[in-house]
């Protein structure tokens, strides 16, 4: 059977609670983050704060809205809201200058670990989007490299995560968005299998108080 959900504004017989995890998360005590690896202020092209408001607690853009500013500046441009999220503000480079300094991916996975530590005895919520190959302007042996390069990156965050004390009692999910878009053989598996179909891996402890594995699998999709 399938379920097709509504917000609650579009039915006023329905319950006035808003349904963003985000709210949800606030609602039940949660220390909330979210991560976008660009600056997305004043873009049109995402959901937050366009169709939902969103507020987090720890919000990582801010951090990429500043190295766009830096960019630009060092780059002789004006600096403009719309231009920190195009790509003349540098947002495309990988690292934070250009082939040096730190990889940009690196930015929201440190502060994970360190909201993690900072908030020990708190119940935490993170939600980061992850821009592995987002970049179309890039040749498809280079998108397909800096894929491979974030699985590295990703495999090396979840290992520290998995081996903390607090690893018991944190539930860890990853999903596919959409896999690199097109292309050639290279990358034709992601654009006929995980396009159409994102896949979806869930880490719990077997441990967790009050998980039923059964329905979490049956529920994954």
């Amino acid at each position: 059977s399938a379920t097709i959900w509504c917000a609650p504004a579009a039915d006023p017989r329905l319950s006035k609670v808003s349904p963003w995890l985000f709210d949800v998360a606030k609602r039940e005590g949660y220390v909330s983050f979210f991560g976008e690896e660009f600056c997305y202020e004043t873009s049109p092209y995402v959901t937050q704060d366009n169709v939902f408001p969103l507020k987090a607690d720890i919000m990582v853009h801010q951090v990429h809205c500043r190295l766009a500013e830096r960019y630009l500046r060092q780059n002789g441009f004006d600096v403009s809201a719309e231009k920190l999220w195009m790509d003349h503000a540098g947002y495309h480079l990988r690292c934070i200058d250009g082939n040096s300094g730190m990889d940009k991916s690196m930015v929201p996975l440190e502060q994970i670990k360190h909201m993690w530590d900072a908030y020990s005895d708190e119940p935490k919520f993170a939600f980061l989007n992850a821009m592995a190959a987002h970049d179309y302007s890039e040749s498809w042996s280079d998108m397909a490299l800096a894929a491979e390069s974030y699985d590295d990156k990703i495999y090396a965050f979840l290992n520290n995560m998995m081996s903390r004390e607090d690893a018991n009692e944190t539930v860890i999910i990853i999903r596919s968005d959409h896999g690199l878009q097109g292309g050639p053989t290279t990358v034709e598996f992601s654009t006929q299998v995980e396009h159409p179909r994102p896949w979806t891996a869930i880490v719990v402890p077997e441990s967790l108080e009050g998980l039923s594995l059964k329905h979490l699998s049956s529920n994954q999709e």
